[in-house]
């Protein structure tokens, strides 16, 4: 393995990181948005339901797309889907569109799980596959970890609201870097 993919692996493993930093930075946020949707922590609980859901959906679809587009038009259509639906769950103003817009983030993110495995199939050697997805995987381990009390950081500070910005952000640096 070369020196200069250090900064792949780590992009790759940021990219990946991004569907459970997704589902862990808004956790602590649940009961904050039962609050500002006036309802229950049952119904708020739907949206990460609705994402999972379509997670599981679209993986499906994103494999072939990578082979069919390459893999960067996929890629940063994807992160643009997401980037675009976490603001809109940002500014949703009823539980109904915040589930909706749930469910088109994960419709965005899930090719950045996708899309690291194929990454790693094109540029790196087959020796050097397990030792790079090792690493990938101890970003992906970290981002669960911290992402519940980074969420309950931000949460402390300001509004639940703000948690979807965060995610929307970390999209834009994907799509830009």
């Amino acid at each position: 393995m070369k020196p200069h993919n250090t900064f792949l692996i780590f992009l790759l493993g940021c990219l990946a990181a991004i569907t459970p930093l997704s589902i862990d930075i808004y956790l602590p946020g649940f009961v904050n948005i039962a609050t500002d949707f006036a309802t229950t922590l049952d119904k708020v609980s739907s949206s990460l339901s609705a994402f999972l859901i379509g997670v599981a959906v679209c993986q499906l679809f994103y494999g072939p797309l990578l082979d069919r587009f390459g893999r960067k038009p996929p890629l940063l259509t994807g992160l643009l889907v997401y980037c675009l639906a976490s603001f809109a769950c940002m500014l949703s103003q009823t539980l109904f569109s915040f589930i909706f817009f749930r469910l088109l983030q994960a419709v965005g993110c899930c090719v950045a799980m996708v899309a690291p495995t194929a990454i790693i199939r094109d540029v790196f050697s087959q020796k050097d596959h397990a030792k790079v997805l090792s690493i990938m995987i101890l970003i992906l381990g970290a981002s669960s970890i911290f992402a519940p009390s980074i969420g309950s950081l931000i949460l402390a500070e300001s509004s639940w609201r703000i948690l979807f910005a965060v995610m929307g952000g970390f999209a834009l640096i994907g799509i830009y870097v």
